[in-house]
């Protein structure tokens, strides 16, 4: 854990692009909160932004499912899946859209049945794709949150278990700028 713990340190202090870390960030997080709460419970959650997280466990566990079931790993792929998601409702709204003045002004009781039950099928198609892009776009916003988070708790826990480590990196970016 220690060694996860310093890769992680090093990462998120080293990386400013959050596509890069995304998922690990996410991962992390998780595994940090599962970690603390079930098996480390002497340990105290150091950030008080990270102890409220811990109530967002479960969302936690659906996003980085959703991520890793659909192959979602930086800012860009989320991006580009929510305009082809935007795309394809957007899409099946149009279809669904000349659908529905097809029964406006259909008068044959069979082809008005049809045109209805198409429609319906198109309405279930939208659903799922409304829900997934909700979903995205939840991951999306919450994702710049996360990682700062993750910063300021693996930052803390960093500074506690390798005070001196912290103290050399202090000293030698003050000669630096000195």
């Amino acid at each position: 854990m220690e060694k996860l713990l310093d890769d992680l340190v090093y990462e998120a202090n080293h990386t400013h692009d959050t596509a890069t870390i995304l998922a690990d960030a996410i991962f992390a997080i998780i595994i940090a909160l599962v970690e603390l709460a079930t098996h480390y419970t002497r340990e105290v959650i150091l950030s008080a932004e990270q102890r409220h997280e811990l109530n967002n466990i479960v969302h936690f566990h659906a996003d980085h499912r959703f991520l890793k079931d659909n192959g979602l790993h930086s800012i860009a792929d989320l991006d580009r899946d929510i305009r082809q998601t935007e795309e394809s409702i957007s899409t099946l709204e149009q279809q669904r859209s000349k659908l529905r003045n097809r029964v406006r002004h259909e008068t044959d009781p069979a082809a008005l049945a049809e045109n209805r039950a198409e429609r319906t099928a198109i309405t279930d198609q939208i659903a799922p794709l409304r829900r997934r892009l909700k979903c995205l776009h939840r991951i999306r916003k919450d994702t710049p949150r996360l990682l700062n988070l993750l910063k300021t708790e693996l930052q803390c826990e960093y500074e506690i278990k390798h005070p001196r480590k912290e103290q050399q990196i202090r000293r030698s970016q003050a000669q630096e700028r000195g």
